[in-house]
């Protein structure tokens, strides 16, 4: 008997607007209402100060969206390790996803650290 992981595809505009929605989310949930007593006065949503921080916290929401995910494809991988039962097929399969999973969120990870980086190099020059 084969098991499917797989079976439902999500189509990519499902994906691309739950992404949407939970970044506007997470990124207006603070957002802080100026006082604006000209008409012309734009409230701005993003509590960031500047395109560093903006940077930094898309990288966090990311990072923080993604590591669960990881954390979901690690236990599938490993389940798809122990209901392999020696099948070559199978164990390939699930060592394929262990691997590109342990890819994806050391890119993830990376990818929080340098947008960090940078933001405080920009800071410590502006100091």
């Amino acid at each position: 008997m084969r098991i499917s992981f797989f079976h439902n595809k999500i189509s990519p505009a499902l994906l691309k607007t739950a992404v949407f929605f939970i970044l506007n989310i997470a990124l207006f949930q603070s957002a802080k209402a100026q006082d604006c007593a000209e008409p012309d006065c734009i409230a701005n949503p993003v509590d960031s100060g500047t395109f560093g921080e903006l940077i930094t916290k898309l990288a966090a929401i990311i990072t923080q969206v993604a590591l669960p995910l990881v954390v979901l494809f690690l236990i599938l991988a490993g389940a798809m390790f122990v209901f392999g039962r020696g099948n070559p097929q199978q164990l390939a399969r699930a060592k394929m996803i262990f691997w590109w999973t342990v890819i994806g969120a050391a890119i993830i990870v990376g990818a929080w650290a340098i947008a960090y980086a940078i933001d405080n190099f920009g800071k410590a020059l502006t100091a």
